[in-house]
């Protein structure tokens, strides 16, 4: 699912990498971020068993809509351009290259 890749690129290649340049649990962005992963995540499953079990997902399908747009923007508008300013040219290119790896892998699976 694309989500769970979205999630552990952030949480297994993008975070550690800016942890090396600040204190993640005193970024309360980073810490925002991951709250809105884990209800993304618990959202989702919710929709699943909806969708499984043929019972009408309307208000769930809106109420992650709208968390994913939160969340969206969190990173965009805060998040994403923080680390891009912390890290330097060669650690982003690293991260570019670890997401490419990961991208194969994925796909090879």
């Amino acid at each position: 699912m694309t989500g769970r890749k979205h999630f552990q690129e952030e949480e297994e290649i993008l975070l550690p990498a800016y942890s090396w340049h600040t204190q993640l649990n005193e970024d309360s962005t980073v810490m925002q971020m991951l709250m809105q992963h884990a209800q993304i995540r618990a959202r989702m499953e919710q929709l699943e068993t909806l969708l499984s079990s043929k019972q009408p997902a309307g208000a769930e399908v809106i109420a992650l809509g709208k968390l994913l747009h939160e969340h969206v923007r969190l990173e965009e508008d805060k998040l994403f351009p923080r680390i891009e300013a912390e890290l330097s040219e060669e650690e982003l290119l690293a991260l570019g290259q670890r997401f490419t790896r990961l991208y194969k892998e994925q796909e090879e699976q």
